[in-house]
């Protein structure tokens, strides 16, 4: 009643504002050559920073947790390599849950790898390993390092560091190595002198192995006369485990060329794209596919220029976008490679995707130099948010996520000699934006619950009149159902006494007084337990069984899954029983035999009451002396406790014959069902 008024008032008075927020927390000055990062090393919810610093002549990484230093860590050799965004990689070789941190520094023209396996304990596990040597650049070595995920490429449990040496004018090393930890081995990709900036791994095969896939562009330093793979083209490679070639690699010619992969869902399956692109009068870009045996099998050509794809999640798990940036800006393709957002305004200096508020999804963080601005975007580039800060055009721009078991997480980001950190998340004035649409509701609402309590005040007025009744009409019923028994024991003891058997007689004396007294103690409830009337109805069946001289037997057995104190209607099984004695059973001179049965079938309850004696039709016409009213008031009882205490209970008496069709008995069969709980 309420809603559809509301929404036709809420999409006429639209409002805008943003979910989440991006807020400034706190700013510190680092100093020169320092770097810092950060990393849960030992999986404990709480973030490690790292400091990396060049000072002094002294190369060091310092690891502390919540402001408090554990130790420092000193290199041979500096961070002066020519990017410095990855001085180190963190990495859990044997899946424990505690990473460690495997740091490169360059001693002169050497590359030598280090490893701290245990931030908490001094000392380190690789010291000075040799990795690579340098060759000469326009000035100095001039190499950097290009990380990659570790990967068990032996298949014995521990996995490899895997990484990539690229370098700015040096004709080498320009490779991906793999380093094995276990066996202290080294091995290298097939001798490259193409420029390599970045490194994708992924099973292209479907072998359940990861290839490794470098990838770079074109910079033209290394001429096709001093290399076979040069960078005067650009080169398409795919590494097996053993950093050998899958196939040798293609060559797309053209110098200041780019070559990418890039991961995209195209039909909800993870598909590999090429995209190569070069500088023109006339600048475009294909997108080529290639299959594992190194054969172009497709090919999308664009009528516009774009580089440095990206997959990027959208929200639809079975859909994505693939960002790009554009001449002008960062541009969003679907997976049918058509332009479907731009973003003009957008140059970024660094771009990073990560779930940095922890809720499971991707965020999109970007820098803009240009601008001065932080932005944060959700998935497929919505939601954005933004934020003014200091930034240096000189680097370093490191982008890491600062977690803490016992506060929110923050984005650290590192301009410069600046380290910034904010707060990011959902804006927590955000609910109360609604505030004004939730008093529109909340009258619509209040004038539609009026009109429900109005109607449900009738209904409750006419359920509790029908209760009254209910409860008046199960009294009248215990009046009648008491003096009915009452009536029919007392005509068994003068039975007994007419025939001079007075100690019968005591004896039935005393167990109707037991009865009796059973009977007044619950003389104000209409139900008792199966076990309340299980006995009351044994001491009966004794009553009648010393009346009528052992003229029969009776058995009661109960399943085990059968709750005896689940409440029944007083009298249910007595009443029956009463009747199976009086007019089957009292007639036969021997052999009789009633037998009660209590099982449990897909939650009913069922009772089978079933006895050997003459039958209802011949008990009617020997003129047994009823009145029918016992049963009478238990088919009452029946339609009214169905009403009352919401079970269904229900009884059927069936006639028994024997093959050549004379009575054999009679079965009365009783079910009750519980029904769903009433409101």
């Amino acid at each position: 009643m309420s809603l559809i008024p509301f929404l036709i008032i809420i999409c006429t008075i639209p409002f805008d504002y943003h979910k989440y927020s991006i807020k400034p927390e706190s700013k510190r000055t680092t100093g020169n050559n320092l770097y810092i990062s950060y990393e849960d090393l030992d999986n404990d919810g709480t973030s490690e920073e790292i400091i990396a610093f060049v000072q002094n002549n002294t190369t060091a990484i310092i690891i502390s947790e919540n402001g408090a230093i554990i130790d420092q860590w000193n290199f041979k050799g500096s961070f002066d390599f020519w990017f410095k965004k990855c001085l180190f990689i963190t990495g859990d070789k044997n899946s424990d849950g505690k990473k460690e941190l495997y740091v490169f520094t360059l001693y002169k023209d050497t590359i030598l790898l280090h490893c701290i396996s245990d931030f908490r304990n001094p000392g380190l596990s690789i010291k000075d390993r040799v990795i690579a040597v340098v060759g000469n650049g326009i000035k100095a070595p001039d190499p950097f390092i290009i990380p990659a995920e570790m990967d068990d490429l032996d298949g014995d449990g521990v996995k490899e560091l895997i990484f990539g040496i690229g370098t700015g004018f040096s004709k080498y090393p320009r490779n991906v190595y793999a380093y094995f930890i276990s066996k202290d081995s080294l091995i290298v990709s097939p001798e490259s002198s193409y420029f390599i900036s970045g490194i994708l791994q992924k099973d292209i095969n479907n072998d359940g192995k990861k290839e490794i896939i470098p990838y770079g562009y074109a910079a033209s330093n290394i001429s096709p006369e001093n290399a076979k793979y040069h960078d005067f083209s650009s080169f398409l490679m795919v590494l097996d485990q053993n950093l050998k070639f899958l196939f040798d690699p293609i060559e797309f010619k053209g110098r200041y060329s780019g070559l990418t992969p890039c991961l995209f869902k195209r039909n909800d399956n993870l598909c590999l794209a090429w995209l190569h692109n070069r500088i023109s009068n006339k600048s475009t870009s294909t997108f080529y596919f290639v299959n594992n045996s190194g054969l172009i099998t497709d090919s999308v050509p664009l009528n516009f220029y774009v580089y440095n794809p990206t997959y990027t999640p959208n929200g639809d798990p079975g859909n994505g976008l693939i960002q790009v940036f554009l001449k002008n800006g960062i541009g969003l393709l679907n997976s049918d490679f058509k332009l479907v957002k731009t973003f003009p305004d957008l140059i970024p200096s660094n771009i990073i995707q990560q779930d940095f508020d922890l809720d499971g999804k991707q965020e999109i963080v970007l820098t803009d130099v240009g601008k001065g601005k932080i932005y944060v975007y959700r998935e497929g580039f919505m939601q954005d948010v933004s934020v003014f800060t200091d930034l240096s055009s000189t680097g370093p721009d490191l982008i890491s996520l600062k977690i803490d078991s016992k506060s929110y997480p923050v984005i650290s980001v590192q301009s410069g000699q600046n380290q910034f950190f904010f707060k990011y998340g959902i804006n927590p004035a955000y609910p109360f934006y609604y505030l004004y649409y939730a008093g529109i509701y909340l009258g619509i609402l209040a004038f539609a619950l009026t009109i429900i309590n109005i109607q449900k005040n009738q209904i409750r007025k006419k359920y509790e009149t029908e209760k009254k009744i209910s409860e008046l009409q199960l009294a009248l019923i215990r009046n009648q159902l008491d003096p009915h028994f009452t009536f029919n024991v007392i005509n068994s003891i003068i039975y007994s006494v007419e025939y001079s058997e007075k100690e019968l007689a005591g004896e039935q004396l005393r167990q109707f007084a037991n009865m009796y007294r059973n009977m007044l103690l619950s003389a104000g409830s209409t139900r008792r337990t199966i076990a309340e009337e299980l006995d009351f109805c044994n001491n009966y069946l004794l009553l009648e069984k010393m009346r009528f001289k052992e003229r029969f037997n009776y058995n009661i057995s109960v399943s085990e899954d059968i709750d005896r104190n689940f409440l029944i209607p007083k009298l249910l099984i007595q009443i029956h029983a009463e009747n199976a004695v009086k007019h089957g059973l009292s007639s036969i001179e021997r052999g009789g035999r009633l037998d009660i049965e209590l099982k449990n079938v897909d939650g009913v309850l069922l009772i089978d009451l079933t006895d050997n004696g003459i039958g209802r039709v011949k008990s009617a016409s020997l003129g047994k002396l009823s009145t029918g009213k016992g049963l009478e008031t238990m088919e009452e009882l029946y339609s009214i406790y169905n009403k009352y205490y919401n079970e269904k209970v229900s009884s059927q008496i069936t006639d028994l014959y024997d093959p050549q069709g004379n009575p054999e008995g009679t079965k009365v069969s009783i079910r009750i069902k519980k029904q769903n709980d009433k409101n």
